[in-house]
């Protein structure tokens, strides 16, 4: 038994050892092949790095099953009884000894002697002692691990094909190999000049691995944003190329192919070396000037140019090289300071700065500049406002706005004032100092107080250069007239009481005739008809006096001058129409005609009274207007003024500039207790009425801008010109209130007076005028219809006659035929032919055929023996003939029928309707004053023409009705277009009205340009400086874009730019 334990032993390891050599053999082999794959997979392919990392787990993974079950499992499964059943095929003479042997010696089963089974173990150790001593086990190579080798070794044979990166790469799958390995990136991290172009390129070097082309790879750049790809522009001959045209910021850029990336390179745009804020200083002119390449330098021959400049880093040195110097100017330069030098301007030509920094750099396109050599000019002006000749009152402001430039700079601008008779006089507008601006936009605001009324004032801008000697320019001239706008409206408020009391008197003389005429008092009307044409003519020439006056005055309201110039018409046209008319009905004793004529004249003068009554009321709110503006803009003017000085000391104040405060607040202290006392004296209101809480929202704001005005004066008086400046402020806050109030008052009485309120009993009234016309058009349409159907019924008893007619003329052609010859062919010739009539439903020859066939039977009966035969055909000719004229040749009238009697009852109820139609017309043009004369007489002639169809219905009259139907349905028509041109008419005047109070305030309008009545002036808004520029906002923006960063070498362009923008 020691024997078996022994060699069982020893057998077990044999055989561990042989299946760890083939199993180890046949892993190793599929491993060298896997590798193998993975490596030609990466050099070929170049999978990114998640799918070598996958790679590599997954060869790990099968690697480790493949260890578990080829080493593991059959080194657990390698028993004694396995080894020794192995053992038994190797040595056969032991089959019989070995498993039983073991088997006994580790449990002696239960019908087996332990002496019989201690024999056998010994009879086992004699077989094994007598083996030969050589392994039982001994590893031959597979078919299978020789194939795994062969394929092994093939693949092993392929390494030296495979570069290095990929070993890295698939022994290190965490680890990307750098670009860089493989490609030369150029000009990697690098700085250039700013603006200079730059080349990127990428070319193979001679490392294994990598892209075969260069061009495969792919280009990526940001600058500010995110990364983009950008394609290779060109291929070169070992490389690619992309170009970048010019470097103006930090350009960041890599490189990547297949999932590997180069680092990230930086590309820096270096400053080149230059001067900045470079400028320049002309003798003669206090300004300095920033040189600009977009601009020529312009200097008076002659003339001392100092150029300096800034460096924007350290130099070695900076020379002027110009065109017109003999040579290059080395330009002196302070440390940590600027660089200057300077030249006489002699004549035209280029100049450029030659800089070179300390590090050898140069600019190698430095900016070149002209220099334009100009004879000193004098300044241009132009008159930007008034450009027409204006007329203006003396106690106006006249704002002159004017523009004006100068080649080299611009000292003052003055107002040259030439007055017929009084001759010439300057004033000052604007001293510029010395700053000397090139360009400049201003405007005066031109007190005309001390011209004489009447006088055509001429006036010229002047502006003055900074020259030595100095030059002048003269704009074109002006001209204003000086005209008393306040006589002109003081003249029509008198032509306007004189009208007033004119209208009121004829309408009392009227109304008294009227009366008279009613009480039956015919001598006393004729006493009072004694004079009456003449006063008709007087009060219609003072209602034209005052619609020329309102024309001619600045003042007044357009609306109400509109409506004045056409109520002077209208009583024109009664004066010579409806006056007449009434003086004839005197004179033909027909005293009830008489009194209603001169009712309406009395009425027509009364509407016209209280239409001026009305529109004195809104001229007193016009007037408001024009003062409350006037005063805004005063306050405006002391608002702007002491803005200017707010902050300063009193000694610092001129005397002249207090004098002008002082007496213009004085002025509008004035104003205001003017149109205090004006409002004042105003028809008392009555009670919580809206005309009340009117007067009372531009009082209160007045009340508290006398207020301000008072405290404004204790402050200049005091010297405290902040506390006045805030206190100007409120007062034209106030003063703007005012005029808000009195507009929204003025809006309220325009509408009064306008009629406004009529506007809703207008619509009504066009709404009813639309219902009656579309009622009458239906019943024109059914009395159309009414027609047709007795029409219809007429065209179809004449066919059933000449059906009847036919059959019996037939019959009678018939029985002729019996007699054949004897029979007069041309009577039966004229009996068919009447026949063919009948048939065809056209009668045109058939009585003529009938009483010739008539005529010719008679005849032949009288010389034949057919006699009575032919006399009875000649009887029959003779019934047919008289049947058929005895047929109306006209529809006859049906006569009154159920349906004829409806439609007349809805034509009274229509004509009723129109009769309360001109009711309302009446009464809305003698309350409103809204013309409707036409549209009224248009309604009555239709009224008259529907009482007529009325009439004709009742008859059951069909025909005429519908004639009479379709005059009213012209006569209504017309009537409303009338009354749409009303409607317009009244549209017009409230906006004219209306308009008066959103014109300027002011006392200037422009002058006519041919003259003569007709014209309507209007006051004018003339534009002042700040309306020639942009916006302040505009203005704003420019200047903080001008302190951004940019270009040293644009710097001057883009400064000349920004300035003639902003101006």
């Amino acid at each position: 038994m020691r024997i078996l334990v022994e060699r069982a032993r020893a057998w077990r390891r044999e055989r561990a050892w042989v299946l760890l050599q083939e199993n180890g053999a046949r892993l190793l082999c599929w491993s060298l092949i896997a590798w193998t794959a993975g490596l030609w997979l990466d050099e070929l392919f170049l999978p990114p790095q998640g799918a070598r990392a996958a790679f590599g787990l997954t060869g790990a993974a099968w690697l480790a099953a493949a260890a578990y079950v080829r080493i593991f499992l059959p080194w657990r499964r390698n028993s004694y009884a396995v080894v020794l059943d192995e053992a038994a095929r190797e040595f056969p003479q032991t089959r019989p000894y070995l498993r039983s042997a073991w088997e006994l010696g580790e449990k002696q089963p239960e019908h087996t002697s332990a002496r019989l089974a201690q024999a056998h173990q010994e009879q086992t150790d004699r077989v094994l002692a007598a083996l030969p001593e050589r392994p039982a086990f001994l590893w031959r190579p597979s078919s299978h691990a020789r194939r795994a080798a062969l394929a092994a070794l093939a693949c092993v044979l392929t390494w030296p094909g495979v570069s290095g990166s990929s070993w890295e790469r698939l022994a290190a799958p965490w680890r990307d190999v750098p670009l860089e390995r493989f490609l030369s990136i150029e000009p990697g991290d690098a700085a250039r000049e700013w603006g200079q172009p730059v080349m990127i390129t990428v070319r193979r070097h001679s490392a294994a691995g990598g892209p075969r082309q260069a061009v495969e790879t792919r280009l990526w750049v940001r600058t500010a944003g995110p990364w983009r790809g950008v394609p290779w522009e060109r291929q070169l001959p070992d490389g690619v190329a992309f170009s970048v045209s010019a470097l103006a910021e930090p350009l960041d850029y890599r490189i990547s192919w297949r999932g590997l990336q180069s680092r990230v390179y930086r590309l820096v745009p270096r400053t080149v070396p230059g001067l900045e804020s470079l400028r320049a200083r002309i003798s003669g002119q206090a300004a300095e000037i920033a040189l600009s390449a977009a601009e020529p330098l312009s200097a008076r021959r002659g003339a001392w140019v100092a150029l300096k400049g800034r460096p924007n880093q350290p130099l070695a040195s900076v020379h002027l090289r110009a065109s017109f110097l003999p040579a290059p100017l080395a330009l002196r330069c302070v440390k940590d300071g600027e660089c200057e030098t300077g030249f006489f301007s002699s004549q035209d030509g280029n100049f450029q700065f030659d800089v070179e920094a300390v590090d050898g750099r140069r600019d190698p396109a430095p900016v070149a500049y002209a220099l334009k050599a100009v004879p000193d000019e004098p300044p241009k002006v132009e008159l930007l406002s008034p450009l027409r000749p204006v007329q203006a009152s003396p106690a106006s402001v006249l704002p002159v706005a004017y523009a004006a430039r100068d080649d080299a700079g611009l000292s003052r601008v003055t107002l040259i004032v030439r007055v017929p008779g009084a001759g010439e006089r300057e004033i000052a507008l604007q001293s510029l100092g010395p700053k000397a601006p090139k360009d400049f936009i201003g405007d005066f605001p031109w007190e005309l107080a001390g011209l004489p009324v009447g006088a055509k004032v001429e006036f010229r801008v002047k502006a003055v250069d900074d020259a030595i000697p100095p030059q002048a320019g003269l704009s074109e001239p002006g001209s204003v007239e000086i005209v008393d706008f306040e006589a002109g409206h003081e003249q029509a408020r008198d032509k306007w009481r004189q009208a007033e009391l004119r209208l009121a008197r004829l309408a009392a003389r009227e109304e008294r005739i009227r009366d008279l005429y009613s009480a039956g008092e015919r001598e006393g009307a004729g006493r009072e008809l004694a004079d009456l044409p003449q006063a008709w003519k007087e009060s219609t020439a003072a209602m034209t006096e005052l619609a020329r006056a309102m024309e001619a005055d600045a003042y007044s309201n357009p609306g109400l001058a509109e409506q004045f110039s056409g109520l002077a018409s209208e009583l024109s046209r009664v004066q010579s129409e409806d006056l007449p008319a009434a003086l004839a009905a005197d004179r033909q004793g027909d005293s009830s005609s008489a009194r209603d004529r001169h009712g309406r004249l009395a009425e027509q003068l009364r509407r016209a009274e209280r239409l001026l009554q009305r529109g004195r009321a809104i001229q007193s709110l016009q007037d408001f207007h024009q003062e409350s503006g006037r005063m805004g803009q005063e306050g405006e003017r002391i608002s702007e003024a002491l803005e200017s000085l707010a902050g300063g000391k009193k000694g610092e104040v001129s005397p002249e500039a207090m004098h002008r405060l002082q007496s213009a607040l004085a002025r509008l202290q004035e104003r205001m207790e003017a149109l205090q006392k004006a409002i004042s004296a105003l028809p008392q209101a009555s009670p919580g009425s809206g005309e009340a809480k009117a007067r009372r929202s531009f009082s209160m704001p007045l009340l508290q801008a006398q207020t301000s005005a008072d405290a404004l004066s204790a402050a200049l008086r005091a010297g405290d010109f902040s506390t006045a400046a805030q206190i100007a402020k409120e007062l034209a806050q106030q003063l703007a209130a005012v005029q808000e109030a009195v507009t929204a008052a003025a809006a309220m009485a325009a509408a009064a007076a306008s009629g406004q309120q009529a506007s809703p009993r207008m619509e009504r009234i066009q709404k009813m005028w639309s219902e009656i016309v579309e009622e009458q058009t239906r019943l024109a349409e059914a009395s159309q219809a009414m027609e047709q159907r007795r029409l219809a019924r007429f065209v179809a008893a004449q066919k059933d006659l000449l059906t009847e007619l036919a059959a019996r003329e037939g019959v009678l052609i018939s029985s002729a035929a019996a007699y054949g010859a004897e029979f007069p062919p041309q009577g039966l010739s004229l009996m068919k032919g009447v026949k063919d009539e009948f048939s065809s439903g056209r009668v045109t020859r058939a009585p003529q055929d009938l009483a010739a066939a008539t005529a010719i039977l008679r005849e032949t009966a009288s010389r034949g023996s057919r006699a009575e035969a032919l006399e009875w055909f000649a009887r029959s000719q003779e019934d047919i003939l008289r049947k058929l004229s005895s047929f109306p040749p006209s529809p006859p009238q049906d006569g009154p029928n159920p349906d004829s009697s409806a439609a007349a009852r809805r034509q009274g109820e229509v004509r009723g309707r129109t009769a309360r139609l001109g009711t309302e017309l009446s009464a809305l043009e003698s309350d409103a004053g809204i013309a409707t004369r036409s549209a009224a007489q248009k309604a009555a002639a239709a009224q008259g023409e529907q009482q007529a169809a009325e009439a004709d219905l009742d008859q059951g009259d069909s025909e005429g009705a519908l004639a009479h139907q379709e005059k009213a349905l012209s006569f209504l028509d017309q009537g409303g277009k009338d009354l749409e041109s009303s409607a317009a008419g009244r549209k017009a005047m409230q906006i004219s009205i209306g308009s008066g109070f959103s014109r300027p305030a002011g006392g200037v309008r422009m002058v006519p340009g041919g003259g003569g009545m007709g014209a309507r002036l209007e006051f004018v808004p003339l534009p002042s400086a700040k309306d020639y520029q942009p916006p302040k906002e505009i203005r704003q923006e420019l200047e903080r874009s001008l302190k951004e960063s940019r270009p040293a070498a644009y710097d001057g362009i883009i400064k000349e730019y920004f300035k003639r923008l902003s101006q």
